[in-house]
């Protein structure tokens, strides 16, 4: 098993580690009656993330308002001219947005892509966004979880919020079985969706 956001990064790799095992399952692999041999290793990425990208928050813009939110996607869009991707921890937040974008964006040449909205699915979505360095993507945790876009079609990535669970049930009795209380266990899913999603 690979994966660039398998342990947390946290500093303290046996912690990373343990915490890995257990979500994924592979702590079950080393035990006793299991024959398989469980090898753990962790390589440094060959890229210069600190030379390479930039990492804003924008702390000026009022989350609850739509039209707030629409206007900084609008410029950041526009100041990329193309290759961005919008995520959303909320089809709705999404499609507002979508709605006050899109003409802007056209008047631009930036032609403007969104699942949830456009009646393609979302392979042939992530597919023209690909193919377009000019096109901008609104999506949401499918998009941020599940796709590889090498080169020029992708410049920048904007939250739309930090993508927290929900505390429904099933959150809750993972919570508990792995032993977390307070905010540690929702950090931790937290920071390695936030991963997840850089490494688009």
């Amino acid at each position: 098993m690979t994966s660039a956001t398998l342990t947390d990064k946290s500093g303290d790799m046996e912690k990373d580690w343990a915490f890995a095992t257990k979500r994924t399952g592979a702590s079950y692999l080393a035990m006793p009656d299991m024959p398989f041999d469980l090898t753990l290793a962790n390589f440094d990425s060959p890229f210069d993330y600190a030379k390479n990208a930039r990492v804003f928050i924008v702390t000026d813009v009022d989350k609850y308002s739509p039209d707030q939110v629409s206007a900084a996607y609008r410029e950041l869009f526009l100041a990329a001219n193309g290759g961005g991707l919008g995520i959303f921890t909320a089809i709705k937040r999404l499609k507002a947005v979508y709605r006050r974008i899109k003409e802007p964006l056209a008047d631009a040449g930036i032609p403007l892509l969104a699942q949830h909205i456009d009646t393609v699915n979302l392979q042939t979505l992530l597919d023209i966004f690909k193919s377009d360095p000019e096109s901008c993507l609104l999506g949401t945790d499918a998009v941020r979880d599940g796709i590889d876009v090498p080169g020029k079609s992708l410049q920048m990535i904007v939250f739309d919020r930090v993508p927290w669970h929900r505390p429904d049930i099933a959150h809750k009795t993972r919570k508990a079985a792995f032993g977390e209380t307070g905010e540690a266990y929702n950090l931790t899913l937290v920071r390695t969706k936030l991963q997840q999603a850089f490494g688009r």
